[in-house]
């Protein structure tokens, strides 16, 4: 049997589902329901999320060619996930909260490998949207 998951994890920089919600739950802990510029740095993070798992989910289903002609997309939607997290967590720190789970991430800029695990988590962001619009 083909079990994605277990193969996921033996990946570098691979986050299991536990670390994730970890991760996740650090990040709402400090978003405070009457910061509306915080929410809306979430709900940046959120689409830029969806926009990016979108193409991601379909990698696997394309051709070479379209790939390729793909790629630069998926970079470019990557980035923006990554950027939106950092905003979001850049805004939290200049109000006092300590932004751990950021850290948790890793850091993409002193090992790029990290930037696979932040792309995983977006996905994790969007598992989860699906889940409470059920």
């Amino acid at each position: 049997m083909y079990d994605i998951y277990n193969s996921y994890l033996m990946a570098p920089c691979s986050i299991p589902m536990d670390k994730m919600l970890a991760i996740y739950r650090n990040m709402m802990d400090e978003l405070d329901d009457k910061d509306e510029e915080a929410y809306v740095f979430y709900r940046d993070i959120l689409q830029a999320s969806l926009d990016y798992a979108r193409l991601r989910s379909r990698w696997n289903l394309m051709g070479q060619k379209e790939r390729l002609e793909s790629d630069p997309e998926r970079t470019r939607k990557h980035n923006r996930v990554i950027l939106s997290i950092n905003m979001l967590a850049r805004y939290l720190v200049q109000r006092g909260k300590k932004a751990a789970w950021r850290q948790a991430l890793g850091d993409e800029n002193r090992d790029p490998s990290v930037r696979k695990a932040i792309g995983d988590y977006a996905c994790f962001l969007v598992f989860l949207q699906c889940l409470d619009a059920r």
